[in-house]
């Protein structure tokens, strides 16, 4: 239980919206919609960002992790969780999108994945340096 525990919080400050700015409930508030169908932001990026990806969750980490440097995982292994959350809060600054338009498509898809991609990048490695510490 402890390391289920341990998973969903390193996972949960790699999502930037997880990291709220205090007025919207970490994008829960902030209605949006995509592809048309009426969602929220946090919604967006908890899975259907992810999900549009169609690949499998293994397919997702092996295309993920072949990406991964030596230097990314020197620079991301800081063990220090609030390093981890000032990070994300940078990301999440870069992925509300603008006031007027609220309808999300293949602009957001395109200019977001890359943003997604990184930080499940940054989740993993900092997850492995956390559990590699620990045991």
């Amino acid at each position: 239980m402890a390391l289920r525990f341990i998973i969903h919080i390193v996972g949960d400050l790699a999502q930037p919206l997880h990291n709220g700015n205090g007025t919207d409930r970490g994008g829960n508030d902030l209605k949006v919609t995509w592809f048309g169908k009426p969602t929220n932001l946090h919604s967006v990026w908890d899975s259907l960002l992810v999900g549009d990806e169609q690949l499998t969750f293994s397919e997702m980490a092996a295309w993920l992790n072949a990406r991964i440097t030596p230097a990314d995982v020197k620079e991301w292994s800081s063990a220090d969780p609030r390093v981890w959350m000032a990070d994300s809060v940078i990301v999440r600054d870069q992925v509300y999108p603008p006031s007027s338009d609220s309808a999300l498509g293949y602009r957001y898809v395109y200019e977001n994945t890359p943003r997604m991609e990184r930080q499940l990048e940054k989740g993993g490695v900092r997850l492995a340096a956390y559990l590699n510490n620990v045991f």
